[in-house]
């Protein structure tokens, strides 16, 4: 009997100390379960106070990088991506808010890759009185291509001179090439490749793509065609990659050589949105200088060279304010880059003659 009981006994103490181990191996998860899930949380708090602080700090950087006309700089990012949008500017699986940037004309990629220096550079954009500040963003890790199709040009020696001033406009420590044909450029680990064609007849069929770019991402490789090469207006097609071949995107005017470069910089979505942003502030500007130049007529009417000045340039807002009224096509840009020319040398003519400046 009495061996009975001991082995009831130790039975139940046996079963008593696998419930205590047990019952310390399930707390002790728990509890360590909680503490990785702190660790976790709270890494995250940490990662996402960072990322606010270096948008904010980015952000900085971008308005002073815009005021600084023909000035490049180069960042070093830390281990980021950057996402680049129309109007924000946002780091990749930060979950906070993006940092707005709807009142900048920023052309750049859609993305500088992870860890890759970022280059600033800016230009005026001028009609010819001054408008906007234009900055371009662009990465080392971003090579730019310009395929030398000249002898496609109706006009080969303007052709020639868009392809130096493109060569000598480009920032400093940006990747450019020039290369006879698309199928020249190796592949060589680039996080996005750039084509820049200059020629009224380049098509898509002209374009062989070597296998290693074949290989690359549809969206890191994209084209640009120079369609009518002239630095004061003119058009460009943007192409997409699909597979080993280039395809048309869209079609796209361009007013000035600051705004050819933007297109140069930019993916299609982002260019034509920066233009429309651009355009807007052209609009206002212009609409302040027609009504200045009104006022003028109405105040100088004693001094007729003064006054036939005056008109001339009234004349040519006119046409400007008209044009704008069109919409944004390679017709009003014309019209505006002509009459912004004669507008120009109305004002030198007031100079000369001491009249009042129109801007």
């Amino acid at each position: 009997m009495r061996m009975k009981n001991f082995f009831s006994a130790s039975k139940k103490g046996a079963i008593e100390v696998q419930f205590n181990w047990m019952f310390v191996i399930i707390v002790g998860s728990l509890i360590i379960l909680f503490f990785f899930s702190v660790v976790k949380t709270t890494g995250k708090a940490s990662n996402e106070g960072i990322y606010i602080e270096l948008k904010q700090h980015l952000d900085s950087i971008l308005s002073q990088s815009q005021v600084d006309v023909g000035k490049t700089r180069t960042i070093s990012l830390p281990r980021i991506s950057l996402d680049i949008g129309c109007t924000t500017l946002d780091i990749e699986k930060a979950s906070s808010a993006p940092k707005q940037i709807v009142y900048r004309t920023i052309f750049s990629p859609d993305k500088i890759g992870d860890g890759a220096d970022m280059i600033t550079y800016s230009q005026y954009w001028d009609m010819p009185y001054p408008v906007d500040y234009f900055l371009y963003i662009t990465s080392r890790q971003i090579r730019y291509n310009i395929i030398n199709t000249i002898s496609g040009c109706d006009n080969k020696d303007s052709c020639k001179s868009l392809m130096e001033m493109i060569k000598k406009a480009f920032p400093a420590n940006t990747t450019l090439e020039t290369k006879r044909s698309a199928s020249d450029v190796a592949f060589n680990n680039y996080d996005k490749e750039r084509f820049i064609f200059i020629s009224k007849n380049a098509s898509d069929t002209d374009v062989f793509l070597t296998k290693g770019i074949e290989g690359m991402r549809d969206q890191d490789v994209t084209a640009i065609n120079i369609i009518r090469p002239d630095a004061n207006y003119g058009k460009v097609m943007f192409y997409k990659k699909k597979g080993d071949v280039f395809k048309e995107d869209k079609k796209s005017p361009y007013l000035g050589f600051q705004m050819l470069l933007g297109a140069i910089m930019s993916e299609s979505t982002l260019y034509e949105c920066n233009v429309n942003k651009t355009m807007l502030k052209f609009r206002i500007m212009s609409r302040i200088y027609y009504n200045r130049t009104a006022q003028f007529l109405s105040t100088h009417h004693t001094n007729s060279l003064c006054n036939l000045i005056y008109e001339n340039a009234y004349s040519k807002f006119s046409s400007i304010m008209k044009a704008l009224n069109t919409g944004m096509s390679l017709e009003a840009f014309e019209t505006i880059a002509e009459k912004a020319n004669e507008i120009r040398i109305q004002n030198e003519n007031a100079l000369m003659e001491s009249c009042p400046l129109i801007y």
